[in-house]
C-alpha cells in the first residue's frame, strides 16, 4: 500500500511531498516519527535552489532489528544530486523505525520505501521582490483566509493585504476561483478536522514595524511560523540573511535564507556588504478551531 502524506506548507515557498510503502512481513516497519516532521524547509539545498532544481527522488532505506537506518539506495533519481544526496542524508541521520518482526514475533531487517517530490514555486520569492527605491517601501502584510467544512472542503476564501500596523480593517476581496494548489490542499484536509478557520499569512516589515498582537490573537493559534531578518541595498538586493525563527511544520521547499542566498548567486549586490534597510520576513499559518 502507498499513501502520499505531506510534510511542510507555505503559499509562499517550495512543496515537498513523501510517499512511503514497505516490503510485506507479518509485521511492517513504521516510523517512529512520521517522515513530515524530520524535514523542514531550511533543509532544501542551497546549490538545488540556485540552480533551479526540483524533481521526484525514491529512496529505499534499509532498516535493521533495531529499527535504525543503515543505508539508502537510490531508486529513482530526481536527475539532481544536490537532491538525491539530502534526501538520503536527511532520512538516514534523523529517521527511526519500528522494526518489522516475523510470524514469530521477533526483529527483523528490512526495507522501506519513500518517494520524495522537491518542488520550487513557479516565481520569484515574494519576500525577495522589493521595488528599486527600498527606503520607500511600505511594511506590508497578505491574509489569506479559508474557512473549511470538517471535510476540507472551502466555504468561504478571502484575501486581505494592507500595510503592517494600520488600525482601520484591510479590505478583503474573494480568491482566486481556480481550486489551491495540492500541497494547500493537504493542509485543509489534515487540519480541517480540527480547525474551522486557517489563516496564511505572509509580513514584510520594516524595521520597527509590529504586527499588533490582538489582531495576531484573532487569528487564532499559530501552527508553524518562519522569520528571518533580511538586509537589502538600495535597489532592494538581499545582502544578509539571518534566521529568527523556524517553528515547524512549516514551508515546504527552501527556507527565507536558501532564496536569499540563491538569489545573491543570481545579482550580487553592488554596495560590497553595506546594507540601507533591514526587513522582517514572516511566513506563518494560524488556525481556530471547531
Amino acid at each position: 500500500m502507498e499513501a502520499w502524506v505531506i510534510l511542510k506548507l507555505s503559499a509562499a515557498t517550495a512543496s515537498l511531498l513523501v510517499a512511503a510503502s514497505a516490503q510485506n512481513t507479518a509485521s511492517e516497519p513504521k516510523p517512529s516519527t512520521p517522515l513530515g516532521r524530520l524535514i523542514s524547509s531550511a533543509d532544501y539545498p542551497a546549490a538545488a535552489v540556485r540552480a533551479g532544481e526540483q524533481g521526484n527522488v525514491e529512496v529505499q532505506l534499509g532498516i535493521n532489528a533495531d529499527g535504525r537506518v543503515t543505508d539508502c539506495r537510490i531508486v529513482e533519481s530526481s536527475r539532481s544530486a544536490a537532491l538525491d544526496s539530502a534526501t538520503c542524508r536527511l532520512l538516514v541521520s534523523r529517521s527511526r523505525f519500528q522494526p518489522a518482526r516475523d510470524e514469530a514475533g521477533r526483529a527483523i531487517a528490512s526495507t522501506y520505501n519513500t518517494r520524495i517530490r522537491w518542488a520550487l514555486p513557479a516565481g520569484p520569492p515574494p519576500v525577495l521582490t522589493t521595488p528599486a527605491s527600498v527606503g520607500s517601501m511600505p511594511s506590508m502584510m497578505s491574509v489569506i483566509r479559508m474557512d473549511l467544512q470538517p471535510d476540507g472542503a472551502i466555504t468561504n476564501c478571502t484575501v486581505q493585504v494592507g500595510p503592517v500596523g494600520a488600525t482601520a480593517p484591510m479590505a478583503a476581496r474573494p480568491c482566486p476561483a481556480e481550486p489551491p494548489p495540492p500541497p494547500v490542499a493537504e493542509l485543509l484536509r489534515s487540519r480541517a478536522p480540527l480547525y474551522r478557520t486557517l489563516r496564511i499569512v505572509g509580513i514584510t516589515a520594516r524595521e520597527g514595524k509590529e504586527v499588533p498582537e490582538a489582531l495576531r490573537s484573532e487569528w487564532g493559534e499559530r501552527l508553524n511560523v518562519q522569520t528571518s531578518d533580511i538586509e537589502v541595498d538600495e535597489k532592494g538586493r538581499p545582502v544578509k540573511c539571518t534566521s529568527i525563527l523556524h517553528q515547524p511544520p512549516v514551508a515546504t521547499g527552501p527556507s527565507h535564507c536558501a532564496m536569499v542566498e540563491a538569489r545573491q548567486a543570481r545579482e550580487p549586490s553592488a554596495t560590497n556588504g553595506a546594507a540601507v534597510t533591514r526587513l522582517r520576513i514572516e511566513n506563518s499559518v494560524y488556525g481556530i478551531r471547531r
